[in-house]
């Protein structure tokens, strides 16, 4: 099975799942630092997550067999991809499922010595299209909860950089997120902090006292 994606998707992508909240376990955080490629009823799509936030981007159609792999995040193939993206190079990956191998190369030339496949079962990315509710949210709830890190992370993650929330947001439930100028792409976020941090103030941000003579 062939997957063909661009550099750019991958420097993109690589960033969210190279940078981990403290809350997440030391197992799991090995487990998601990958990219999820799946191909479905002739759609292809890439998955990424922290478990803050996650991103989902269609890449088209295929005629590529149905199936999906992770492909490694690591320093190697990061510092290639920004390297090559400026050029619009892509990356071709060979799966071979029943191996649990890949190989990957570059339009430009560059080959993975390692095995590009991160062979990881009942993936958390494999439930990605349970992450946001398609149901419109008809009452907003709480007040919106963000980390500068993790909101830079989202749109360093689209295509453009340019990102707009919901019209109404429930933070009892994943926020989508999309881009402006991009309708292959969607990220989701969770609005709370994470359980080792402050909860936000009930009632949400308001002028403080001293604004007031």
């Amino acid at each position: 099975m062939n997957f063909n994606i661009s550099c750019d998707l991958y420097s993109r992508f690589s960033k969210v799942c190279h940078f981990l909240p403290p809350s997440v376990p030391e197992g799991v955080a090995e487990l998601i630092k990958c990219i999820r490629l799946e191909n479905i009823n002739g759609k292809s799509y890439a998955i990424v997550t922290n478990q803050k936030i996650g991103c989902i981007e269609y890449l088209g159609e295929t005629t590529e067999p149905d199936g999906f792999m992770h492909l490694v995040v690591d320093e190697t193939l990061m510092n290639q991809s920004e390297s090559e993206k400026t050029y619009g190079s892509t990356m071709n990956i060979v799966n071979i499922e029943a191996a649990g191998v890949a190989s990957l190369t570059t339009m430009l030339g560059f080959s993975y010595a390692g095995n590009a496949s991160a062979m990881v079962e009942n993936h958390i990315m494999s439930d990605w299209r349970k992450w946001a509710h398609i149901e419109e949210v008809k009452k907003a709830k709480g007040a919106l909860y963000f980390d500068l890190d993790y909101l830079s992370s989202m749109a360093k993650a689209s295509p453009t950089g340019r990102i707009y929330f919901a019209e109404k947001i429930d933070v009892d439930k994943p926020i989508p997120v999309r881009d402006i100028y991009n309708d292959n792409w969607v990220g989701v976020f969770i609005g709370k902090p994470n359980p080792n941090e402050k909860d936000v103030p009930a009632g949400g941000a308001k002028a403080p006292e001293w604004w007031v003579k």
